[in-house]
């Protein structure tokens, strides 16, 4: 059997030390490479790590993120040297960096996965689907939780699907990229599962460091995730002008 293995694909700017208004200091990123060292542990697959970086200087990764996932699964940080982050850009990138049927998992910095997410993805790695949505279970600042289903940042693909889709649009702000990019899986007729009954966590941070270092501007239209609503509803998936965003 040939080796079996998973790319976990991040992009990042600053949440590795994140301060909140009374001073308190989140790991966040720390915390969600910590979550996968941990339960890919006892996994006979092979993991590797792809980290695109614009340019974090509020705890440098290559200051601690090598050390922590050493023996543990390969790493290739990626630097940008864009002015603003563009999250798009990062994912993007990631279009030509995978080829043949190589397995992709687009993880945000801030989620905290557990072994069921670990144990799916491996069972998917066999299947036939093409692409898998994750519902994340949103953290408040208390640690009280509400499952967020029409989530679709957290996703894996295979390459052959990725490239059948158009690259993710740029966004100004935080928001959109990952509800247009669904639309167009839909609108290839990809087979989506929507992965909701597996728990995996969004680490609560300030709601202003969404959109701290974006450029500013405008999410895209509605009409992309309503047009998502009407098709798990009905099955008809309403058309969309290019337009739209």
């Amino acid at each position: 059997m040939s080796e079996q293995v998973i790319n976990i694909y991040q992009v990042i700017k600053n949440r590795s030390k994140v301060f909140t208004s009374d001073g308190r200091s989140l790991a966040l990123y720390p915390s969600c490479v910590q979550a996968i060292v941990d339960n890919i542990a006892s996994s006979s697959f092979r993991y590797r790590l792809f980290v695109y970086d614009f340019c974090s200087d509020d705890y440098p990764l290559l200051e601690w993120l090598p050390d922590l996932v050493k023996d543990k699964l390969e790493l290739q940080i990626i630097s940008s040297t864009s002015a603003f982050f563009d999250k798009s850009e990062g994912l993007n990138y990631s279009r030509n960096l995978f080829s043949s049927n190589d397995f992709i998992f687009y993880l945000d910095a801030d989620i905290v996965v557990t072994k069921a997410v670990i144990d799916r993805l491996e069972a998917r790695h066999q299947a036939k689907h093409d692409v898998g949505i994750f519902a994340p279970t949103f953290l408040n600042e208390y640690g009280a939780g509400q499952k967020s289903v029409e989530s679709t940042g957290t996703l894996w693909i295979r390459y052959p699907s990725l490239r059948k889709v158009p690259p993710w649009p740029t966004m100004r702000c935080w928001g959109g990229e990952d509800t247009v990019f669904l639309y167009h899986c839909l609108h290839q007729q990809l087979s989506v599962c929507r992965e909701t009954d597996v728990l995996l966590y969004h680490q609560w941070h300030p709601h202003e460091l969404r959109n701290k270092y974006y450029v500013g501007g405008f999410p895209p239209s509605n009409a992309y995730a309503d047009a998502i609503r009407e098709y798990y509803k009905s099955g008809i998936l309403p058309t969309i002008a290019e337009d739209n965003l």
